[in-house]
């Protein structure tokens, strides 16, 4: 169990949050963020960040090195808008994308735990 407020984290990785159930209350550069069920909260590399609340999670959380998106020349080619948009941390996902994104985070993580792991799938690709 994870205690609340966590001491501040500020990562050299991207870190993430995907809830498909529950809340979590994240501070972001001092800014409070709540995110709900299918919801995604990305918190770019350097950026300080503190978990104050959460009640009822269940999702995904991690977190990758730009190295792993960078591996893919579609993703590279995009500048990572994604995360290097700041304040802007928090996607609504609708019913039918927020399945879509929770299947595709169940099975990186079924492929992180099985013996051989498929890297195709956990890694976005590799540039050739």
């Amino acid at each position: 169990m994870m205690a609340c407020p966590t001491l501040p984290i500020c990562s050299h990785n991207h870190s993430f949050m995907f809830l498909t159930r529950g809340e979590v209350l994240v501070e972001v550069d001092r800014e409070q963020y709540m995110v709900f069920a299918n919801e995604c909260i990305t918190i770019p590399a350097g950026t300080r960040f503190i978990i104050r609340y959460f009640k009822d999670c269940c999702g995904y959380m991690g977190s990758f090195h730009s190295d792993y998106l960078c591996a893919s020349p579609l993703i590279a080619n995009s500048g990572f808008a994604f995360l290097q948009t700041r304040g802007n941390y928090v996607t609504r996902f609708d019913h039918l994308r927020s399945g879509f994104v929770e299947v595709l985070f169940e099975r990186i993580f079924a492929e992180t735990t099985a013996v051989p792991q498929n890297d195709e799938v956990i890694q976005i690709g590799r540039a050739s």
